[in-house]
């Protein structure tokens, strides 16, 4: 990997870790199926909101 393409990964992270999409998500009015893995390093589960 490019140096070039190690700072458009940091940067996507960075800009994604900094969202947030609560207001988003309160307008959704259907079921939705949420999925997320055990090895995710970006957000754990730990660090994650509860859907409830």
């Amino acid at each position: 990997m490019t140096s070039r393409e190690h700072f458009a990964h940091y940067e996507c992270i960075k800009v994604f870790s900094e969202a947030d999409f609560t207001e988003d998500l309160k307008v959704i009015d259907v079921p939705v199926l949420v999925m997320h893995g055990s090895d995710d390093q970006v957000v754990p589960i730990g660090d994650s909101a509860s859907c409830r």
